[in-house]
């Protein structure tokens, strides 16, 4: 049941007046083409359609259309406000005016009758994206960041929803990324349901002493021991402060790569690290050119008086080489790091396959901090480094070429790493509900499997995606072309990959579907699905479940699940959906600020000058405005 498209008609009926509070004439004579052709479609017909309002195609018998029945509510607001017809147009007489609102009252009142006795519902509609995510990460068990809807369509609102069964068309696009959906999804189960034995568990770390040169651009770096006259350190000199610019210190572990860890599971993550220079002798110096109108208080752009962040995050997509680094921050571990003593931080995080770690300095100053002031106030601090006048374009490389030898005589504050490194994939005994959904009874590696046995297996498979008791007809199809590939020599997961797609293709997962016949009955399974995607935007879960094997859904039942999936986080996240809907949350930030009511927002930075001659634009990402 969609809640939101059955709630249209009542409020629709809401909003008009009784009839009996009109007064008007018997309407059942009453010719409402007249009326609009007399006083309306001088304005609003297929040629002038003032205000973008066309009356002349209208129909004249609403019936079960809502979409017709808002058209005329719309007529029935202009009459009662007096708005329509115009002042300076000819007016209908009172008696007029009234039978007409009392004809449309009429027309109204029969759409809501209709629609209660319909039970005002979509029978057959699609799965929205969030709700086609929530569907799989239920079932299979999924952690992590994985998400197989990322290159699905955006889903069509209505009224502000996104789950109103009447703007959720479907395409071939749709059907296309579903194919491939289908494939992202069983890879992945397979992968957690150790199809192809339990991964070996391996190690990758990166050292200071192996490490390659990294990027300082990125606020990356490594220090030799010998002019770190100590241990070398790998040193992370930017954060995540700068909201605007998603380029920061993301230090990647060199020895995995841009394919990330071979396996999903939790992997073990160890870091050496230490918070160094704090509390540092350069104050607002440290703030360099246009970014000091934008950091009035040198603690809104670093505070020293709080601990080093470090944080742990993951990224799931990106490109390779430095287009990881526009992929949004997503911290998912983060701990304080003590002053100048290096500690071992260890922590166990969940990765997806493809999934690569990556350390980051969270309450770090913004990137280009340090570059910028090696380069140009480095010299004011330390005698020993040479000072190159900053503004003749012509020393850039000579300034470029000093700021790698004495780079390491910055005394800034930053995260330095003596290593780090990431082991596993950590599986536990238990099996995973991957396992547990797609090979309860029949093992991957089964080759002889009784048809019967296969049968059972895959109506219970069946029922749980389908959302409904299935019974030997409707898996007959799939149960015999699964028979037809275990040719005796191919392993039951092999067989079986291509009917599970089938299944999760089948237009009966992918649509919420009931019978027509009679809307005011339904099954306790149907009931417990309406509930289950209302208040969850996603199936019902094992507990919904066994109401429904016990037995009828009593109104003591749905209240108690009602509650208990309210306190759920699956409950949390459909009252988030519901809030970002309903409000328009998940649309901030889509719109910039006006020009004229924020012109500091807008204006264009970067600009070099020289004396009175303006030398031109250029890319400088150090003089950007948010960094």
């Amino acid at each position: 049941m969609n809640f939101w498209f059955s709630m249209r008609l009542p409020l629709v009926a809401f909003l008009v007046p009784a009839s009996s509070m009109l007064h008007a004439a018997d309407t059942a004579t009453f010719k409402p083409d007249a009326f609009l052709s007399r006083y309306c479609l001088g304005c609003h017909d297929a040629d002038v359609q003032k205000g973008d309002r066309r009356l002349d195609d209208l129909p004249l018998s609403v019936g079960t259309d809502i979409n017709t029945a808002e058209r005329w509510q719309e007529v029935l607001h202009q009459l009662q406000l007096g708005e329509m017809p115009p002042a300076k147009k000819k007016q209908p007489s009172d008696e007029e005016r009234r039978t007409l609102l009392a004809w449309i009252d009429e027309q109204l009142l029969q759409v809501q009758s209709n629609a209660q006795e319909r039970g005002a519902r979509v029978v057959h509609r699609r799965l929205n994206r969030a709700e086609y995510r929530h569907t799989i990460q239920d079932l299979f068990g999924f952690d992590g960041d994985f998400d197989p809807t990322t290159s699905f369509p955006g889903d069509d609102e209505m009224e502000g929803f996104r789950n109103i069964g009447s703007a959720l068309h479907t395409s071939r696009h749709h059907l296309e990324q579903y194919l491939k959906a289908a494939d992202a999804v069983l890879d992945h189960a397979y992968d957690l349901a150790d199809v192809n034995g339990r991964p070996e568990v391996k190690q990758w770390k990166d050292s200071a002493e192996n490490m390659s040169p990294l990027n300082d651009a990125f606020g990356l770096g490594v220090i030799s021991a010998e002019k770190a006259n100590g241990p070398a350190y790998i040193h992370l000199s930017h954060g995540l402060r700068n909201k605007e610019l998603i380029f920061d210190s993301k230090l990647f572990l060199s020895r995995l790569g841009d394919a990330g860890v071979p396996h999903s599971g939790w992997y073990d993550v160890e870091v050496e690290a230490t918070a160094a220079n704090r509390h540092h002798p350069y104050g607002k110096d440290l703030m360099l050119g246009l970014l000091l109108p934008y950091y009035k208080d040198l603690k809104s752009y670093y505070d020293e008086s709080q601990p080093m962040q470090l944080g742990i995050g993951r990224q799931l997509e990106g490109m390779k080489g430095n287009g990881w680094r526009l992929i949004p921050p997503n911290i998912i571990h983060s701990t304080e790091l003590p002053d100048d003593r290096f500690v071992t931080v260890r922590a166990r995080i969940w990765l997806d396959r493809g999934t690569v770690p990556y350390l980051s300095w969270i309450d770090g100053p913004p990137k280009g901090t340090r570059g910028q002031f090696v380069s140009t106030k480095l010299d004011k601090y330390d005698s020993t480094v040479p000072k190159i006048e900053k503004h003749i374009w012509e020393n850039l490389a000579l300034r470029a070429e000093r700021d790698k030898l004495y780079k390491h005589l910055y005394q800034g504050p930053e995260v330095r790493v003596h290593y780090w490194q990431i082991s596993g994939p950590v599986r536990h005994d238990k099996p995973h509900p991957a396992k547990l959904m797609l090979f309860a009874g029949i093992a991957p590696d089964e080759k002889q499997i009784d048809p019967a046995r296969l049968q059972t297996e895959l109506k219970a498979l069946a029922s749980c995606l389908f959302r409904r008791e299935v019974n030997a007809e409707d898996i007959a199809l799939y149960a015999a072309t699964l028979q037809k590939n275990l040719d005796g020599m191919t392993r039951y997961a092999d067989a079986a990959k291509p009917v599970f797609k089938a299944l999760l293709c089948s237009t009966e997962f992918l649509f919420l579907t009931e019978p027509e016949s009679d809307a005011r009955t339904v099954t306790p399974m149907q009931l417990a699905t309406r509930l289950a995607y209302f208040l969850t935007a996603g199936p019902p879960d094992e507990a919904l479940r066994s109401h429904v094997a016990n037995g009828p859904m009593t109104a003591e039942a749905i209240r108690s699940e009602t509650d208990r999936l309210l306190d759920s986080p699956r409950g949390d996240r459909s009252l988030r959906l519901f809030a970002e809907q309903w409000l328009g949350l998940n649309k901030l930030g889509t719109m910039p600020p006006s020009k004229e009511t924020f012109p500091a927002h807008s204006r264009p930075t970067g600009m070099k000058w020289q004396g009175k001659k303006k030398l031109g634009w250029r890319k400088d990402p150090y003089h950007s405005v948010g960094v």
